[in-house]
């Protein structure tokens, strides 16, 4: 059963404080004690889902796990926390893997001028498919020895059916609520009363692998699914470097294409590819067409109106039945519309044989690294598995010899390291708790954490600086001014907790803020207490209209600006700091730890003081780092105040609502609602 049931939590609820204090007590959340077996396996499967490896967990990560954090300290979205307690232990028959061929090859297939070229370029297709399931077969297809494999695996068999198609049908996107309330977007195929819209030409293969292994001993057991971790995009990149080789064996020409990280044809125009991939627009555009025809105008309709209607218009069982194959004159016709006249791609006389595994491997570093790069640039820390995958495709561009090259690759990324912002980075790898206990390899660069140490250290000194607290007396005087701000209330009091923390702490603060819970009204007294004292306030934020929002605060509207504009000014000279400055930073968290880096680099310049305000629930940041947990550590746990509830709601259930839909309890906040 799922952990959620075995609790008695409702679905898609996270837990509060108190109702995890029952459940790690083996209670249900109604403080009902389960059984003593029940109780030891939810609560053993509880902590390991969040993170906790030992039998017993340490004092320090009961202590993150009761804030609402995994073991290791980590902020956990509603989406995670709900897939660690509905997760049910589910018998699965089987896995569906799909291999999708680059869409030059598609192109090429579809106009190939011989039917001997297409069957040869489907053939490579299925080939590269082969090699793969090979490599597949070699890692999962162990059948486990003892309980829980306490005396090892035994290598077996794996059996699959697979399924090819050469078109993607085309599709409509509709964005409906799911049965929590949430908002999915669903692509439903668009089919017509006279027949089937044609879709684009894509060639494509379904594997269905059976979760069953059998051993030459005669051993039958079943797929272990938690090798597959992290391997899925590594053998879809793997089956794009076989399909390389494969294509250039007959002498066509397949390169990197470092947009879609996939094997493009030379010979296939970017300008084609594009015109045959626009399956949804052209299926969006055709939905439209045949509402009309109905009488109904589609983007009026209701989500389930919609399907309804794409059901309703379903291809005739009485006329001609239509395949993949039979859009060819349409995609003819759309070729000759573009100009494009499609010649063989194959070139005989140009086969070459793979280079040595030497160069090759060189070659596939080089491609790699750039991939590799992009990664650090959006997150500070990555999976080992994003190494694997970055090698993988770097074997696209140079040609892959054995499976094996994946591991080369790997041991030439911790030996040499990366390039970042023009310099040599070492990589630091390490292993972390993954999923379910389990560990996975991270990685970070030399930079990253030099990043990471310095925006630490200067955010800590910065903090220890309280030469700009403002006094009690100052900040009750600017408080007063505002009376319509209740005070008085349980939220009221929050709030005035946080205006002295802010005010009379150090040069570099931090508070934490949910959407909604009257940020701009925390500023207010602040903005007019630092303006009493002579100082000039500057607010800043990632975009131009976040910053906008600071105005509210009372912040000239000449002064806030998005961040990048604000470093630029300094820079120029058109903003000028000192020490009687104050920066306000709105959402902290959507910013990179390169930007935050910069801006503390001027604090510790110009000595001004620095307030910033975000939420680490509310997005992640564009470029790489969680700033917010970095700050914390830097400041102290303590240090940051916290004001969670929601002012833009004015009734008490109102701000509880907002407070579910934060917590990814949907359903139940939208029950209350109704309600």
């Amino acid at each position: 059963l799922p952990l959620a049931q075995i609790f008695g939590l409702d679905a898609g609820q996270v837990p509060t404080r108190a109702q995890l204090e029952q459940m790690l007590v083996g209670r249900k959340t109604n403080g009902e004690a389960l059984s003593a077996e029940a109780a030891e396996r939810a609560v053993r499967r509880l902590l390991s889902g969040l993170g906790v490896k030992d039998k017993t967990p340490a004092p320090e990560q009961l202590a993150e796990i009761l804030a609402g954090r995994d073991a290791e300290g980590r902020e956990l979205s509603a989406r995670q926390y709900r897939a660690i307690l509905e997760a049910a232990k589910m018998r699965i028959g089987y896995i569906d893997l799909t291999f999708s061929a680059p869409k030059s090859l598609s192109i090429a297939w579809a106009f190939a001028p011989t039917k001997a070229e297409q069957a040869m370029l489907h053939q490579a297709h299925r080939d590269a498919i082969d090699n793969v399931l090979a490599v597949i077969e070699h890692e999962i297809g162990r059948a486990s020895i003892g309980d829980a494999a306490k005396r090892g695996y035994e290598a077996g068999a794996i059996g699959w059916v697979s399924f090819d198609h050469y078109a993607a049908r085309p599709t409509v996107e509709i964005v409906r609520a799911d049965e929590r309330g949430e908002p999915v977007t669903e692509l439903h195929t668009l089919t017509g009363t006279e027949g089937r819209a044609p879709g684009d030409m894509q060639m494509h293969t379904h594997v269905a692998v059976f979760n069953i292994v059998e051993t030459p001993s005669g051993r039958v057991g079943s797929i272990n699914l938690a090798l597959l971790e992290g391997r899925i995009h590594e053998w879809g990149a793997l089956y794009q470097a076989y399909l390389a080789n494969h294509l250039r064996a007959h002498g066509v020409a397949v390169e990197l294409d470092t947009r879609t990280e996939m094997a493009k044809l030379s010979a296939v125009p970017e300008s084609v590819v594009a015109q045959f991939s626009k399956r949804t627009v052209s299926g969006t555009e055709a939905a439209r067409e045949y509402a009309r025809a109905q009488g109904l105008e589609w983007d009026d309709l209701a989500p389930a109106r919609k399907i309804a209607l794409l059901k309703s218009g379903v291809q005739n069982p009485r006329e001609a039945k239509s395949d993949d194959v039979s859009d060819l004159a349409a995609w003819r016709a759309m070729a000759a519309r573009l100009g494009y006249r499609h010649r063989s791609v194959l070139r005989p006389s140009e086969i070459a044989p793979l280079p040595s595994r030497e160069q090759r491997l060189e070659s596939a570093f080089q491609a790699a690294l750039p991939l590799l790069s992009k990664q650090f640039d959006r997150r500070a820390v990555i999976d080992g598995a994003d190494a694997r995958i970055a090698a993988a495709k770097g074997l696209i561009a140079a040609g892959i010899g054995e499976a094996n090259d994946v591991d080369a690759l790997t041991q030439a990324f911790r030996e040499r390291g990366v390039q970042r912002q023009g310099e040599d980075a070492a990589l630091i790898w390490g292993r972390v708790p993954g999923r379910q206990g389990r560990d996975r390899v991270a990685i970070t660069t030399s930079l990253e954490l030099r990043e990471e140490q310095s925006l630490i250290e200067t955010a800590r000194a910065g903090a220890r600086d309280r030469s700009a607290a403002l006094t009690r007396k100052a900040i009750a005087t600017a408080a007063a001014a505002f009376p319509e701000i209740d005070f008085t209330s349980a939220h009221g009091r929050a709030l005035r907790r946080i205006i002295d923390q802010l005010g009379t702490g150090g040069r570099i603060g931090l508070a934490i803020g949910v959407a909604g819970s009257g940020k701009s009204t925390l500023l207010r007294p602040l903005v007019r207490a630092w303006q009493e004292d002579g100082r000039a306030v500057h607010g800043i934020a990632l975009a131009w209209r976040q910053s906008d929002d600071l105005a509210e605060a009372g912040i000239p509207a000449g002064d806030t600006r998005a961040v990048a504009a604000f470093l630029r000014g300094v820079e120029r000279g058109s903003i000028r700091l000192n020490r009687k400055s104050v920066v306000v930073v709105d959402e902290v968290g959507l910013l990179g730890t390169r930007q935050l880096n910069a801006v503390v680099a001027l604090q510790a310049a110009y000595k001004f003081q620095l307030v910033m305000i975000g939420d680490p629930k509310q997005m992640q940041a564009v470029e790489a780092g969680p700033v917010i947990e970095l700050l914390r550590r830097a400041l102290g746990a303590d240090k940051v105040p916290e004001l969670g509830s929601s002012v833009r709601q004015t009734a008490e259930d109102e701000r509880e609502t907002v407070l579910m839909l934060r917590n990814g309890q949907t359903e139940e906040a939208i029950r209350r609602k109704d309600e």
